[in-house]
């Protein structure tokens, strides 16, 4: 069993579809496919919660139509059936979702339909053309508290919920959500912003994946951001250790994760065992303000030194959750196009 996550920018168009199409098509053995909300959908939902809370229904029915109809628009693109058409979105985010005076709570229920929906639009697309998938379900599967909007979730119980639903099942490709949960009184639940990697190695972990493949919108991990810095410098593989260092370590490291979508290439970091084996560790302080970054790994020296340092000072704040809950997968955590 592999785990492929695409994130929202993969998904945003029907050509994005398409070409999730394209690479699902290539992997013959049993897949996990979990997926963002489509493009913006989950700022766009944001502001649906928010006109709500504030008692500006006109504004929420707007936003809420406007979400629907570009779903809808997508699926009518990709020539899926009128059922699946007036499926998306088919609650009303506005009059069907009641108000509650618990704001985490209310955000949770509105905000994952984004999730729910753009894995019913993929996987309906998908056993259309020719890739046979059950859709799993993630509020119904993993069970977290009820810290709404950053939930913990229940391991033990989710591992079983996860295991159960795909040993019963016949098929060999599953699409499913990330980022949410769900509590056991059946409230949905987010797992907190940039939460679909969480997910995705959660998920590999459950089913003892044999390696977590993230696509999204770089050709790997590179040494710098490539919106600031020209000719950044792909990092073909990192051990564990390396990888959970750059998470903790590195302000926002998000923009060295992910795949070219726009074909399949052989470009791509893969942080695994081997290059555990064959780490060289060192002691390296670099003093850099706001932030001073301790760098074990003469390599990770190699590659983040230099010129590419300075640009560091544009992200003020760790984000460590994609790496560190990655380093839950299986053999292989793989970011690659």
């Amino acid at each position: 069993m592999k785990v492929y996550k695409f994130g929202g920018a993969s998904v945003k168009d029907a050509e994005g579809i398409r070409n999730v199409l394209r690479i699902v098509s290539r992997e013959k053995g049993d897949l996990i496919i979990v997926v963002s909300a489509m493009g913006k959908t989950t700022n766009a939902l944001e502001r649906v919660v928010n006109a709500r809370w504030e008692n500006c229904e006109d504004i929420a029915l707007s936003e809420y139509t406007a979400i629907r109809n570009q779903h809808q628009t997508i699926a009518k693109e990709l020539e899926l059936s009128q059922t699946v058409q007036q499926a998306l979105f088919a609650t009303n985010l506005v009059s069907d979702i009641p108000l509650v005076d618990n704001y985490d709570l209310f955000y949770d229920q509105i905000v994952c339909t984004g999730e729910l929906n753009s894995s019913r639009l993929l996987s309906a697309y998908l056993n259309a053309n020719g890739v046979e998938n059950e859709l799993l379900m993630m509020p119904q599967l993993l069970i977290t508290d009820t810290t709404y909007r950053e939930a913990k979730v229940n391991m033990t119980v989710s591992a079983e919920n996860v295991r159960q639903a795909i040993g019963q099942s016949k098929a060999h490709v599953f699409v499913t959500q990330g980022f949410i949960g769900g509590t056991p009184d059946k409230h949905f639940t987010t797992l907190g912003r940039e939460g679909s990697d969480y997910s995705a190695a959660l998920l590999a972990n459950f089913v003892d994946a044999e390696s977590v493949t993230i696509w999204k919108d770089v050709p790997g991990i590179l040494n710098a951001d490539p919106r600031l810095v020209e000719n950044t410098i792909l990092i073909p593989e990192l051990s564990y250790s390396e990888a959970v260092e750059l998470a903790v370590t590195t302000p926002n490291c998000r923009y060295s994760l992910g795949s070219v979508l726009n074909h399949v290439s052989l470009h791509q970091t893969v942080i695994g065992l081997e290059a555990e084996k064959q780490m060289e560790m060192a002691r390296i302080y670099l003093a850099q303000e706001p932030i001073a970054y301790h760098y074990e790994s003469q390599r990770l020296l190699l590659y983040f030194g230099g010129e590419s340092e300075r640009y560091l000072r544009y992200y003020q704040s760790p984000s460590p959750q994609s790496l560190v809950n990655s380093i839950l997968c299986g053999d292989d955590f793989r970011v690659c196009g």
